[in-house]
């Protein structure tokens, strides 16, 4: 079986305000802003996010972990949607598969176990202030006979 892992450039996008509930104890700013002066960036930009990808990512896993049914109901051609959150600390977090009805547990799998490898970011920045923004990372895996 061939394999083959395509991954498209990230797709930044900022979800609507929101805030979210606090306890007692101190935490970080938990607002997601409607628009940022700078946009959140993996140290080195663009080719560095790929390179980091391509090196963590592990089709075989995923190809491994699926039976002729799984393959009959996602075929051999599977994009994960993963959204998640550069955090205002650079930190990735809320990570989820968008569209994981449409690919099998085991693609779901890898493209998270990967994400959640990521070294921190650059933050985005509004007024100066580091902010959270949440991104769509669309990876693409191919397993061909």
């Amino acid at each position: 079986m061939k394999l083959a892992l395509f991954i498209l450039f990230f797709f930044p996008f900022v979800l609507k305000a929101q805030k979210v509930e606090t306890s007692s104890k101190p935490v970080r700013n938990q607002t997601v802003l409607n628009s940022i002066d700078q946009q959140p960036e993996f140290e080195g930009g663009i080719p560095a996010w790929r390179n980091f990808l391509m090196k963590n990512l592990d089709p075989s896993r995923a190809a491994e972990a699926q039976d002729s049914l799984s393959f009959a109901k996602f075929g051999t051609r599977q994009m994960a949607i993963v959204r998640f959150t550069v955090c205002d600390d650079g930190s990735l977090c809320d990570f989820e598969v968008v569209n994981k009805q449409k690919v099998s547990p085991a693609v779901a799998q890898e493209a998270l176990k990967v994400m959640k490898k990521s070294p921190s970011w650059i933050p985005a920045k509004s007024k100066g202030m580091n902010v959270k923004a949440a991104f769509q990372q669309p990876i693409i895996f191919s397993f061909e006979d």
